[in-house]
Formats: structure tokens, sequence, C-alpha cells
């Protein structure tokens, strides 16, 4: 599955409130509701404030991921359940936003006694590169799976219990000893700033244009012995 960064403003949502007391959250999918699938997984950021400077730019993310988790059901407008009512924040309850909006329920699977903080994402060249810490003015940012890990990766300093929901996936065995099978799925090595080598799972035909040689064969014309131009009956 995909794995997505959502903002959870404290206004929207008690979030840790809620995740002690059901274990999961609903949440408000603003953008790309369309994209998020059962099972996707979801690290739950919550902001310190969210806001537009006076010149209209949004500023750096502020807060940090504080749990991690799966969405149950694609995202839809739909009742709040029950459960969840108590911990709507002032901001939602006047606009009835989870009633308006699309919003799912993430089962949560973690939660970090201390959130994963913006600032120690910022001092890593390749963490600071997530749409999140971009642009705090969404909800919902896709994440790649470098981008998933290396996330999993800061999470797993704070918490050594943690487990990654996506572990990376193990290098092809070779088909024999000193030989390559052209047909068998390849593994690159890749580095980012701040970490070591990392493997990375290609499939093999990733491209979608295949360029084909077309053979041209020469056509021989015969001439008439003397040359000259069009036979005349």
């Amino acid at each position: 599955g995909k794995a997505w960064v959502i903002q959870v403003a404290r206004e929207v949502l008690d979030l840790r409130g809620c995740l002690e007391a059901t274990g999961a959250a609903p949440v408000l999918v603003l953008e790309l509701a369309d994209e998020l699938q059962t099972n996707d997984t979801v690290y739950l950021w919550c902001p310190e404030r969210v806001s537009c400077e006076t010149d209209g730019r949004i500023p750096p993310a502020s807060g940090g991921v504080i749990a991690v988790g799966t969405i149950l059901a694609p995202p839809a407008q739909k009742d709040l359940p029950p459960q969840f009512a108590a911990f709507v924040g002032p901001l939602a309850h006047s606009l009835d936003a989870f009633r308006e909006e699309a919003s799912c329920v993430v089962q949560v699977r973690h939660v970090l006694s201390q959130p994963l903080d913006a600032s120690i994402l910022a001092q890593d060249g390749f963490t600071a590169q997530i749409p999140v810490m971009r642009s705090s003015g969404a909800s919902c940012f896709r994440l790649s799976a470098l981008q998933a890990q290396a996330i999993d990766e800061a999470i797993s300093t704070l918490s050594p219990t943690y487990v990654p929901p996506c572990p990376e996936p193990l290098p092809p065995p070779a088909s024999s000893a000193g030989s390559v099978d052209p047909a068998a799925p390849v593994s690159l090595e890749l580095a980012r700033p701040g970490a070591g080598v990392r493997s990375v799972f290609v499939p093999p035909n990733t491209s979608d244009v295949e360029e084909e040689e077309e053979e041209v064969e020469e056509v021989v014309v015969p001439t008439r012995a003397g040359g000259g131009g069009a036979e005349e009956d």
C-alpha cells in the first residue's frame, strides 16, 4: 500500500486523547481523498499551528509525528462514529467538518511517547524534503517508499520497539553462481544524505516504451539492357 502524512490540528481533534481512549482516530482528508485506500500506512502529524504569513506564504512545518497506523476504509462523507465525538475540536465542531468533508478512520498500531519533531527531520537533508516539511498548508501528503522508510528509521531512534509497517524488500536471490538471470528483478543501490546505502527494489521491464530495430530489406529493381525510358507498344 501507499504511505501518507496526515495532519490533525488540535482545533480539529484531540488526537492524543482520542488515541489513548480508542486506539484509533478519525481524520479529515481535504486533498487526494480518492487516492487513499484501505491498509495504506498513515503517519499522524500534529502541527503546532498552521497558518499563512502576511505575504501569503505557508510557513515551514511545526509539530511532528505522534502515531503510525493504517486506514480502515477509504475516505468518504459520512457521520462520525459516536466513540470519537467527545474528542472533536472546537473548529471542526463549529463547521460540522466531519459531516461536510471526506474523512476516514486510522487504526493506530504505534503511538510515540514523544513526537518525532519537525526539527529532527529538518536536520537530515533527505527527510527535510518530505512534502509536509516543504509546505504545511495541506492536510494530506503522499510519501514515496524511501521517504516512508526514512521516517520509520527516525521513529526507531526514538522508539526502539517500533516495527516499521513497510519493511525494506530483500534483494532477489541469484539464479546461479556466477551468473545473472536477465529476466530477474534487480536491486539498485541508492545513497541519500545523512544515511548509508539502501537497497531499492526495481521490477524488470519497467519501461513503457520498447524500441525495436526494424530490418529494412533492400529491393533491387532490374533494369532493361541498354537503359532507356519506358517501353512503348
